[in-house]
């Protein structure tokens, strides 16, 4: 259940922002996110209906697989139409990683 909603959350809110964001520069990276959210998603979803053993593995590619589509610019084939995300959309989607600059990671706490 919880992995439905997640995926409902992740999908539903690019699928939202695609036609509001008409004609501004970050329409093309919501529709890259989009691609990668319905592959990560279905790892998810594929994951609550296999065998406990396998769980944990899909469960990891799921992770690996958003984590991954953040690293390499949400990279998209052509067929797609909006290929690899650069420059201030990039620097947006970086937020939606969560991910920590690496100013934070290694300050120490002296400073």
């Amino acid at each position: 259940m919880v992995a439905g909603v997640f995926v409902i959350m992740q999908v539903g809110r690019t699928s939202f922002a695609i036609p509001a964001l008409r004609g501004e520069v970050l329409q093309r990276t919501f529709k890259r996110v989009l691609v990668w959210s319905l592959a990560s998603g279905s790892l998810w979803l594929l994951r609550a209906i296999w065998p406990a053993q396998v769980r944990e593995v899909v469960w990891a590619l799921a992770i690996a697989l958003d984590l991954f589509g953040a690293a390499v610019g949400f990279y998209t084939p052509a067929w797609a139409g909006t290929g690899r995300q650069s420059g201030p959309s990039r620097a947006i989607c970086s937020l939606n990683a969560a991910r920590p600059s690496s100013s934070s990671l290694w300050a120490s706490p002296s400073s």
